[in-house]
């Protein structure tokens, strides 16, 4: 009698193994990395039964930060927007609240409220850095105040005239465009401002159909005309530099002062 029931007994249990070894655990499967949450699945043999745990979301981890303004190019009395995202290391982009970041700027030129940066008065034209730090991460970016006079005070060496150096360009037929036979396509948006095909956003002033004045945010005030591009004088360093065409769509100049390539 005692023998029979821990025959059955024993008969039973291993019934009962075999069956939690043939379905609890017939598939397993779990992932995990040093430092982060465990996740993971299990499911029956049928794959009716799935378990999944662990926060997937604790793998996507802030890595960057981005900072930037909806205008990059204000006058005195104007706004703009402020805007910033955090990068995550699966190389997407997470939009932040600009009251989420702390802003920070040197210039006096310009006041922020909460997401709001405004210019204040004026006298020359001038480019300012904005700093943005949020999550433990800090960028910056360059925006660009225009004076009352779009020349931005006495260009060097030239006075205003009605002569310039991009007068003979021709009409090309893109609406706004036009080529220089010396300097190339470019795009006339008014005031003297240009847009250059290679160079980007100028503004020029020119007393001389043989020379011109260039202004642009990396390099401030460059001179050069006819017979004389693609050598420009930068005027803040005293510097030669020639553009080399060659290596577009990549803007690089030689220093012939230094004796350095730039970027």
């Amino acid at each position: 009698m005692f023998t029979n029931t821990v025959t059955r007994s024993c008969a039973i249990l291993a019934t009962f193994t075999l069956l939690c070894k043939g379905t609890v655990f017939s598939q397993l499967q779990n992932e995990g990395v040093l430092g982060a949450s465990f996740y993971g699945e299990t499911m029956d043999s049928t794959g009716s039964i799935r378990n999944q745990v662990g926060p997937n979301a604790d793998f996507a981890v802030p890595v960057d930060l981005s900072v930037n303004a909806e205008l990059l190019t204000l006058s005195p009395g104007t706004s703009t927007k402020l805007v910033a995202a955090i990068q995550l290391d699966d190389n997407t982009l997470t939009q932040l609240s600009g009251n989420d970041v702390q802003w920070q700027s040197v210039s006096n030129e310009i006041t922020i409220v909460g997401d709001q940066l405004t210019v204040g008065e004026l006298s020359e034209k001038k480019r300012v850095s904005v700093s943005g730090t949020s999550h433990g991460f800090t960028d910056q970016f360059f925006i660009i105040l225009n004076s009352p006079d779009p020349v931005g005070g006495q260009v060097p060496g030239s006075t205003s005239g009605v002569l310039s150096a991009l007068e003979n360009s021709t009409d090309l037929q893109q609406e706004g465009w036009k080529n220089s036979n010396w300097f190339g396509n470019y795009y006339d948006a008014g005031n003297d401002w240009i847009h250059h095909l290679d160079h980007g956003w100028l503004f020029t002033s020119s007393n001389s159909a043989d020379s011109i004045w260039l202004w642009s945010s990396s390099n401030e005030w460059l001179w050069t005309g006819p017979g004389v591009y693609p050598h420009l004088f930068r005027n803040k360093d005293s510097s030669w530099l020639y553009f080399i065409r060659a290596a577009l769509p990549r803007k690089i100049f030689y220093n012939h002062t230094s004796k350095t390539l730039e970027k």
